[in-house]
């Protein structure tokens, strides 16, 4: 029987949101089949950043997108990788001779190369969902941006959605959180378009319980409620699976990007750099920070994982105060391969260990810190769960697989990380892996690799 391959994705969905009360499907899914509980995000664990690994089997120090936001070279412009039209501009950006960066790898490049086809139904921001399938109108392949009609392929696709499933549901609840009614919608769409289309991979994206964790907390009853909700939906997926879609070959993965964590503690960053002698600017919206000192700028992204890039003359006293000022601040520091080796620091981590240095991220990156593992937060901040950091419950997302070629009633210990999502799934196709996709194969996760 020919394989083919569901992937669920579950925006910050941490592998300890599992609950017998909360989310009794995909518990019951992950007693059934193998669920992973070492699964790890990337860093910086956050969203665009995650979809990009998803999306090309690699690690942010290949596929380049370092951040959701950050500053690009030589102008310090903050780039927004959410936005269709800024990803173009880093795009455009990555393929300049001078950087000497080689192509990046995708799944959708990838299954086309094999004459294989794929299907992206996302209801993410625009930014997520273009890069699942960035390609996907010169690929071939159905992309639906459920919320944002000129973003779907090929065209027409959006109006012929609406046609068959209705008007699209209001994205947000009064509280700011996903509407129960676009998840409905986004998994309908899912299960009729493969239904219709029979894709050899179909990929969804849910926006929760991310938005409901960031504003509430992901011990408040607006988050229980969120899970609920995505329980049941993916209950839905697994009522298909189970009544036709396992009999039609397809293997049913349940993941999320990343975790998330409650802050509970905010760091006030400007004004440590005032105290610290340096001559600081806030951006209107407090995001970006420009701070001087003996003829060096920094461009700071003022986040709870927030990173700061030099694009002029580093002086040696400007970075160690810059340093200094942020320890206190931070769970992490991280530095420039090339500059730590100039200017060795005991308490700072190499950028190069975190696997997301590149030629257009930052030099320095920092996680912002809580008490007791937990994440800091940035000053004035309204939001009360935060991702982006290295702390275990922001990189360990949720990692659920069942099907014919998959192992039943099995917990795999072993690694994994979310680089790998891309080479198992094209393996289990039998489609050959990009030499560049630097993911391995999670072998240990097959009933049976010889036949594979």
């Amino acid at each position: 029987m020919k394989a083919r391959v569901l992937v669920m994705v579950l925006d910050a969905f941490c592998s300890d949101m599992l609950s017998e009360k909360l989310t009794p499907n995909l518990k019951r899914f992950a007693r059934e089949w193998t669920s992973v509980p070492a699964a790890r995000s990337v860093f910086p664990s956050e969203t665009r950043v995650c979809a990009s690994s998803l999306a090309s089997g690699c690690w942010p120090e290949r596929h380049g997108i370092t951040a959701n936001y950050q500053f690009l070279p030589p102008d310090g412009r903050l780039f927004n990788s959410g936005l269709p039209e800024d990803l173009r501009e880093w795009k455009k950006r990555l393929s300049e001779p001078a950087l000497c960066v080689p192509p990046v790898p995708d799944l959708g490049r990838a299954l086309a190369g094999a004459g294989r086809s794929l299907l992206t139904v996302a209801a993410a921001s625009d930014g997520c969902c273009s890069l699942l399938d960035w390609d996907a109108a010169a690929l071939g392949h159905t992309r639906l941006v459920v919320r944002t009609p000129s973003l779907c392929t090929p065209d027409g696709s959006h109006e012929d959605m609406v046609r068959a499933f209705g008007p699209v549901p209001a994205v947000r609840e009064a509280d700011g959180t996903y509407s129960p009614a676009l998840m409905a919608y986004t998994v309908s769409v899912l299960l009729g378009r493969i239904d219709a289309d029979m894709p050899d991979v179909a990929l969804c994206w849910l926006p929760e319980p991310d938005m409901a964790g960031h504003l509430f907390g992901t011990r408040s009853m607006q988050h229980d409620r969120a899970l609920s909700v995505i329980d049941e939906q993916c209950g839905r997926v697994m009522e298909w699976w189970e009544k036709k879609g396992r009999d039609q070959g397809w293997q049913l993965l349940f993941m999320a990007d990343h975790g998330m964590d409650d802050a509970d503690a905010q760091r006030d960053i400007p004004a440590a750099l005032q105290a610290a002698g340096f001559e600081t600017t806030v951006a209107e919206d407090g995001q970006a920070i420009t701070a001087v000192m003996d003829g060096s700028t920094f461009r700071i992204l003022n986040a709870a994982s927030g990173h700061a890039r030099l694009d002029g003359p580093c002086g040696e006293k400007p970075l160690r105060a810059l340093i200094e000022t942020l320890k206190p601040l931070c769970h992490d520091v991280f530095l420039a391969d090339a500059l730590l080796q100039r200017f060795p620091d005991p308490g700072v981590r190499p950028l190069s260990g975190a696997r997301c240095s590149h030629a257009l991220g930052p030099q320095i990156r920092f996680t912002l810190a809580g008490s007791d593992g937990n994440p800091g937060a940035p000053s004035g901040s309204v939001k009360i769960g935060f991702h982006g950091g290295c702390g275990k419950r922001e990189m360990n997302p949720l990692l659920l697989a069942g099907g014919r070629l998959l192992r039943s009633r099995y917990e795999s210990l072993k690694p994994s990380a979310l680089p790998d999502i891309a080479p198992t799934v094209l393996t289990m196709l039998g489609v050959p892996v990009p030499e560049r996709m630097q993911g391995r194969v999670l072998t240990e996760l097959f009933a049976d690799t010889g036949t594979l």
